[in-house]
């Protein structure tokens, strides 16, 4: 019996205190927070896609290299 009013006890706190910071918290700040850390993400992938393409690149001119000098040792 103890143990279900501890417990009890212990939710009705935690709630109580989530609550209260919930409430507390500026939804401005939080909304700047979160526009900072998307802008953050697509400045990411925008380097990762400048990348891809330099990567892509660097492939096609090796291949290009590959194929040139396959097809003159076979001649």
């Amino acid at each position: 019996m103890l143990d279900l009013l501890l417990n009890l006890a212990s939710f009705i706190i935690g709630m109580s205190i989530g609550k209260a910071k919930a409430v507390n918290v500026d939804i401005i700040k939080q909304t700047d927070h979160m526009q900072s850390l998307i802008d953050e993400a697509y400045e990411s992938r925008d380097a990762m896609k400048s990348l891809l393409f330099e990567a892509e690149e660097k492939a096609e001119t090796w291949e290009r290299r590959y194929n040139n000098l396959l097809s003159t040792t076979q001649t």
